[in-house]
């Protein structure tokens, strides 16, 4: 799903919440997560500001545990979803791309 240009408000409100609250480089890396998120549709086709708490959560955990490859990112990435909705949760997401 492209990024489209009716939520570019929206996409700024939340930049300037995260900058806020995380400082520029981290708030634009928790964005660009949550814009993967958003365009591959990782969990469900929530609207774009409804993953930024996930997509924190995912930053942190990449910083922290610094993953190697793609698989080690799907892991973290479906440890977060499983966390805040159920196992498995975002696994046929993950499978088709991301």
């Amino acid at each position: 799903m492209p990024i489209e240009v009716s939520i570019y408000e929206e996409r700024c409100a939340m930049l300037d919440r995260l900058i806020g609250s995380f400082g520029i480089s981290n708030a634009i890396f928790i964005l660009a997560i949550n814009d993967v998120l958003y365009r591959y549709g990782v969990g469900w086709s929530a609207p774009y500001s409804e993953s930024d708490i996930q997509a924190q959560d995912i930053a942190m955990k990449l910083t922290e545990q610094k993953p190697e490859n793609a698989e080690a990112v799907k892991a973290i990435v479906q440890a977060v979803y499983d966390f805040w909705f159920n196992e498995g949760f975002a696994k046929k997401y993950l499978n088709a791309g991301l």
